[in-house]
């Protein structure tokens, strides 16, 4: 516990805040307790494990994008106004 003491109270020296001993003892402790939470996982061996860009490796199951060409007169019908080979649409921003 003392080399936790002493790694907390190294840096409340270099973050220039001023921590009760009460606080520098808690502090220690936590450092402690988190070093006994990551001792088994610093024990695994992961030598020659590729490591992930995300957690699943799934292949892309959308489909390819494939522009395809409309009928323009059919697509004039259905528009509310089209003028000069484009569709006006409303004002969304006003």
């Amino acid at each position: 516990m003392s080399d936790y003491r002493s790694a907390v109270e190294n840096a409340i020296r270099a973050i220039k805040i001023d921590f009760s001993p009460e606080e520098v003892e808690q502090l220690a402790a936590d450092l402690a307790r988190f070093q006994e939470w990551l001792a088994p996982l610093l024990a695994v061996e992961t030598a020659g494990i590729e490591p992930l860009q995300y957690s699943f490796q799934g292949v892309n199951v959308l489909r390819e994008d494939r522009p395809e060409s409309g009928d323009l007169e059919s697509l004039r019908r259905v528009a509310e106004t089209f003028e000069g080979g484009y569709y006006r649409v409303p004002p969304v921003i006003e």
